[in-house]
């Protein structure tokens, strides 16, 4: 729920600067009658509801050198309300400085899916299984998915797989009201038509719908790796992925609107650039669209050691890397660029001695570049650090005291993508040095 206070009426505020009510030249000499009047305390309600049934089976289905084969058959049924309802003045589009509209809408998804495991051998396991989804608002999609695990000896697995997924338009995208905004774009035909400068940035109006052509995007993924215990102190696991999706499902903006119409490119559908006969914009529609594809493949590594040192305490060490070699989006390399570090990670630590924990953990977010006029300037790997301290009581309760980012690093400034924000809100925490006690009981 949520409240906006002192926002303008934009019907009474323009009558009353028409007849003089509201003095222009003046302002503090306008009495508070005429202030309140013009102004509207403004409302955001959400609700949200689920209700779900589901159940599965599970059967053998025949023997095999490396055991039976199990399957597994089962169905789900969702029921989903969604409402956010804005208040009738915002709905009208008469509040001056907000923007958005009511969505709201209800989704019933019938799904169906089978799965079987296959033991061949003793050390060789083959996984097949299959999804049906079925939605009442835009349609339904398959998932199919087939993984293998080999353990040639006891420390070491090989595994691979290989799967097909979708992700379905979201209730709040599909239901939206139209919405008016008022959007600036730089177009020469648009600018010359209006008297203005070929590099000019002129505000057009823009109407932001539901659109009712929206499909899934969808996605093929396959990965290998292997996972290996090289000591009783030391394992990890090491997988290669690679992810293409299609269809993607992305808000376009006006601006990106404007620039495939003008190279020649089809408008995702439900999307429109409406000109007059001289050229210039006399609306826009946009919202979400399906285009587009996004392909990406990398390496992730889990790294785990035990060290005990006896009566002197036990130390576990964990790594956690993700690195990223490939992030094309439409066939853009977007690696090392603001929001795209090649490699991110975490290093968790714990020594144990007696009741107590001491716990440090060490965030890392690659270096990347950030676009400064028409250069690329670097920006530097930024790394904070988490401490805790736990005391575990013989009564089942454990205290912690601790601070996460103990050194207080302040966000890359500069970063942000769309230049809208000081830095990367998706990438970085802004947050700073936050210190916690906190006590848990367990029975």
């Amino acid at each position: 729920y949520d409240v906006g206070r002192n926002y303008v009426v934009i019907p009474i505020a323009e009558q009353y600067m028409d007849d003089g009510s509201y003095l222009l030249g003046d302002l503090d000499r306008n009495p508070a009658d005429v202030l309140n009047s013009m102004k509207a305390t403004i409302s955001r309600i959400g609700d949200y509801n689920q209700d779900e049934v589901f159940g599965s089976v599970q059967f053998d289905l025949f023997d095999m050198d490396g055991g039976t084969a199990v399957a597994i058959v089962g169905g789900e049924w969702r029921d989903i309300f969604y409402s956010d309802q804005y208040d009738s003045l915002s709905e009208g589009g008469v509040i001056g400085g907000s923007a958005g509209n009511s969505a709201g809408g209800t989704r019933q998804v019938k799904a169906a899916y089978v799965e079987a495991v296959f033991p061949v051998q003793d050390n060789l396991e083959v996984t097949t299984a299959a999804r049906y989804d079925s939605y009442n608002d835009y349609g339904s999609d398959v998932s199919p998915k087939v993984s293998v695990r080999y353990n040639p000896m006891d420390e070491l697995v090989l595994r691979a797989s290989y799967g097909e997924g979708f992700r379905a338009p979201s209730l709040d995208i599909l239901t939206q009201k139209d919405s008016f905004s008022a959007d600036s774009v730089r177009d020469p035909q648009h600018c010359v038509a209006v008297g203005l400068a070929e590099t000019c940035s002129d505000q057009v109006d823009a109407y932001v719908i539901a659109n009712p052509f929206l499909e899934s995007e969808t996605s093929t993924q396959y990965a290998f790796g292997l996972a290996y215990e090289a000591a009783d102190w030391v394992d990890f696991s090491l997988d290669y992925f690679n992810i293409e999706i299609d269809n993607r499902i992305k808000a376009f903006s006006a601006g990106e609107l404007v620039n495939l119409q003008n190279t020649g490119q089809a408008l995702p559908a439900g999307m429109q650039v409406t000109r007059l006969s001289n050229g210039a914009i006399e609306s826009i529609t946009r919202g979400y669209g399906n285009q587009g594809t996004l392909e990406t493949s990398g390496l992730d590594l889990n790294l785990n050691t035990r060290f005990d040192f006896n009566e002197m305490g036990a130390l576990r060490s964990n790594l956690s890397m993700s690195y990223t070699a490939k992030y094309d989006v439409d066939g853009a390399d977007q690696l090392d660029f603001s929001a795209f570090p090649a490699y991110r990670g975490v290093l968790s630590n714990v020594y144990s001695i007696g009741d107590f924990d001491l716990a440090w953990n060490m965030n890392i977010i690659g270096d990347t570049a950030r676009l400064s006029g028409a250069d690329y300037l670097p920006v530097s790997t930024w790394i904070t650090n988490d401490v805790n301290v736990s005391y575990n009581a013989p009564w089942g309760g454990k205290v912690t005291v601790g601070s996460n980012n103990i050194g207080g690093k302040a966000p890359i400034l500069g970063t942000d993508p769309d230049g809208s924000r000081e830095y990367n809100f998706s990438l970085y925490d802004g947050y700073g040095r936050i210190v916690y006690a906190r006590y848990t009981q367990s029975f």
